[in-house]
């Protein structure tokens, strides 16, 4: 699979049938790397 057919949706599409519950956690992830990030950057822009 060349490299740039990993980005299309076809493949994240085969990815989820097989892995469900690893895209929720990769979702929930970047969820919280956002929230914390966010944090960080509300405790700089005020302090």
């Amino acid at each position: 699979m060349a490299l740039i057919d990993q980005f299309s949706s076809m493949a994240w599409q085969a990815f989820y049938e097989r892995h469900p519950n690893a895209v929720l956690w990769l979702l929930g992830g970047v969820q919280v790397v956002a929230m914390l990030a966010i944090g960080v950057f509300l405790r700089w822009l005020l302090g």
